[in-house]
């Protein structure tokens, strides 16, 4: 069993409160006021604990917050690691792409290059057959 709270030189178990609080003299009593110092210092003591209880868990609130809040921050790494990691597979994906693009311009461009050689070459070779690029394309 816990032993009871020291205050100054008075030990006060929180049974023997209200007992410590009536065997207090009343100051006000020559005054003519009506109202029982014992239960106004026993509400004072209620308040007092209720008020370090809300502190308590005014403190357990923040803790909890902090936590949750931590884990919020971790969730959201975890997701921004997740895309960081599908958008360079997607880049590794883009410049692959990108050269088999360049693969194939360059193809094109080549083959391009040698029929326009070829039909140079056969405009020299034969000038009477020598037809422009328009009149090869349109239909007979």
């Amino acid at each position: 069993m816990e032993s009871p709270p020291v205050l100054g030189r008075m030990v006060v178990s929180p049974t023997s409160f209200a007992t410590v609080c009536a065997a207090m003299p009343d100051p006000r009593r020559a005054a003519r006021v009506v109202y029982p110092l014992p239960a106004i210092l026993a509400l004072l003591n209620r308040i007092v604990n209720c008020q370090q209880r809300l502190t308590r868990l005014e403190r357990a609130c923040r803790g909890a917050a902090a936590r949750l809040m931590e884990v919020e921050l971790r969730a959201r790494l975890a997701e921004l690691r997740r895309e960081l990691e599908v958008g360079e597979h997607r880049l590794v994906q883009l410049d692959t792409e990108r050269a088999h693009l360049r693969d194939t311009v360059l193809r094109i461009s080549g083959a391009i290059q040698v029929l326009e050689e070829l039909l140079a070459a056969s405009a020299e070779n034969h000038p009477d057959t020598q037809t422009s690029e328009h009149e090869a394309d349109r239909p007979a």
